[in-house]
């Protein structure tokens, strides 16, 4: 090769050998790359509703943060917007009541000749108006109704509640390593949820990261894959705590182990054989 770009002229061998190492360093970076991109996800365990510790950098701190906000909304979120009734000033004093002596009905005030006060007298007859009495009225002679014998009424009896799904772990594991330089370690929990769904929980995850990485439910206890195993989903991140839905209907009992498998090389990075609970 080198022979040969010593025949070319200059002006064609320099264009060519940046052609070549340009060519090179992309191979390198797509297939590789991977390894050195460290990614992190933390999810909160759907089954205990709360998060758990991560192991990766970053990633780490994640849930001790959020973790410290559900508890400073969860402490003082009661008191957000409540009003507190307003103290009374010292200097504030309560409303007097009106000292003006009320008159009854027909009673006019008059001066007191010795003291000036007004003192109340009676009023003249001929300002007071005559009243009449309405007659009383007669007792009424209509026979009254006898009331109907109350009729006995049927007690509504509510239907029976309805039985909610059993949930917990149903299947559980240790990841461990999978093909040699490729290294897996965390726990993973099948779990059966309230709804009836069944999930997949990635707990204090880690792999070695690579290309093209896919979570699979393999049938082999060592997590090689095969035509019959089932493809869950890609990798969300190589580190951390993750949730992967399985699809309705899934027959746990067919699968031996959860893998992470490169779908571009066939290589399992790890796996994580089930034992059922």
């Amino acid at each position: 090769m080198s022979r040969l770009l010593l025949k070319l002229p200059w002006f064609v061998a320099a264009p060519l050998i940046v052609v070549v190492a340009a060519g090179f360093a992309y191979v390198g970076y797509a297939f590789t790359g991977d390894y050195f991109n460290e990614t992190c996800k933390n999810e909160r365990n759907l089954l205990t509703g709360e998060f758990e510790p991560s192991n990766c950098g970053e990633g780490a701190k994640v849930a001790a943060r959020l973790k410290e906000t559900e508890a400073v909304k969860a402490a003082g979120g009661g008191q957000v917007g409540a009003v507190q009734p307003a103290a009374p000033s010292p200097g504030a004093t309560a409303p007097l009541a009106s000292a003006s002596p009320t008159r009854a009905p027909g009673v006019q005030a008059t001066a007191d000749s010795t003291t000036g006060a007004p003192t109340p007298s009676a009023v003249t007859s001929a300002s007071v108006e005559s009243t009449t009495t309405a007659p009383a009225a007669s007792p009424s002679t209509s026979p009254t109704a006898t009331p109907a014998a109350a009729q006995p009424t049927a007690t509504p009896t509510s239907p029976p509640p309805a039985p909610t799904a059993k949930t917990g772990v149903i299947a559980s594991g240790s990841f461990r390593n999978g093909a040699p330089g490729h290294n897996g370690s965390g726990s993973v929990q099948a779990q059966q949820l309230a709804d009836g769904k069944v999930n997949l929980f990635l707990s204090n995850f880690s792999v070695t990261n690579g290309p093209d990485l896919y979570v699979v439910l393999s049938a082999s206890p060592t997590g090689d894959y095969s035509g019959g195993d089932l493809l869950v989903a890609k990798l969300k991140a190589n580190n951390g705590s993750q949730n992967y839905a399985l699809p309705a209907g899934v027959d746990l009992s067919r699968y031996n182990s959860v893998s992470i498998w490169c779908k571009s090389f066939d290589v399992t990075f790890a796996y994580a054989p089930l034992e059922p609970r």
